[in-house]
């Protein structure tokens, strides 16, 4: 590593967050109640696009980056969250794995692959000091970027949690069949949904739309973000395996493997990418 020691400093103490985390999050879930719907995801897997999407869907509210946080709070922020209305129980956001405090909960997954490459631009994103992606692979899918990881462990205590209504996603399936896959989801949270209303929550929330939400709100909520970098970025599909060399899939084999196959995950490239 050629990066000053200060910036190596800062990468080894996320190896501590694991370890001071828990306390903190049990206070956050203080007041999470049965009738609350989890929007769930591991970081960099597309849930604020999902969740602007139901957001808009159930509110009847074109959301952004700046009023998210009022009506669909992230867990820990949902104490005066507002009730959804003709379905009860509150829209909450959470990066965490499963708990039992989790009676239900939509579950958005994404390729790891996926998942690693835009983590890794986005700590660009966040003006965290840069390390390679070579580094920063491994430390990854072994769980020692953040308090959430590795990825593997996260997918499985929500395809797991036997005792909550989870409904999966699958974030390739959204972009294939976005109206189709964001309409079943409105049914398991029980909104009988109008074609027009999940027609305009569908396109209020298009890329070109997210990019523009963003650059909206980069005086106020992304004001102190690195300039020229994006937390919108292509949202594209199976980029992760496209630009991993051989040795780098193995690695996620060996970490993901089981965890990409229940999914129904390839782990090569798709013909012809």
């Amino acid at each position: 590593m050629n990066r000053p020691s200060s910036h190596r400093v800062r990468w080894h103490l996320r190896r501590l967050r694991p370890l001071v985390r828990p306390p903190l999050v049990s206070v956050r879930h203080v007041g999470i109640r049965e009738d609350d719907w989890i929007v769930a995801e591991h970081p960099k897997s597309g849930g604020t696009w999902l969740a602007f999407m139901l957001g808009e869907a159930l509110f009847g509210t074109d959301m952004d980056f700046s009023n998210q946080s009022r009506f669909m709070p992230a867990v820990g922020r949902h104490r005066h969250a507002p009730v959804v209305p003709g379905v009860g129980g509150r829209l909450l956001r959470t990066h965490e794995r499963w708990r039992p405090a989790y009676a239900r909960g939509i579950y958005l997954v994404r390729h790891v692959a996926d998942v690693a490459v835009s983590y890794h631009r986005w700590l660009e994103w966040l003006g965290v000091p840069g390390v390679s992606f070579d580094e920063f692979l491994p430390e990854f899918l072994k769980g020692h970027i953040d308090g959430w990881g590795p990825w593997q462990r996260h997918v499985s205590s929500w395809l797991d949690a036997r005792s909550s209504a989870v409904h999966i996603v699958r974030y390739e399936d959204l972009r294939a069949d976005t109206e189709g896959v964001l309409a079943c989801a409105l049914r398991f949270i029980g909104v009988p949904m109008d074609a027009a209303v999940l027609a305009r929550a569908v396109e209020n929330n298009t890329f070109e739309r997210m990019r523009e939400k963003e650059e909206g709100a980069r005086s106020s909520v992304f004001g102190t973000r690195t300039e020229g970098t994006h937390f919108v970025r292509s949202g594209a599909v199976g980029e992760g395996l496209r630009l991993l060399r051989p040795d780098q899939i193995a690695m996620i084999d060996r970490f993901a493997g089981p965890q990409l196959r229940r999914l129904g995950y390839e782990l090569l490239p798709a013909p012809g990418a």
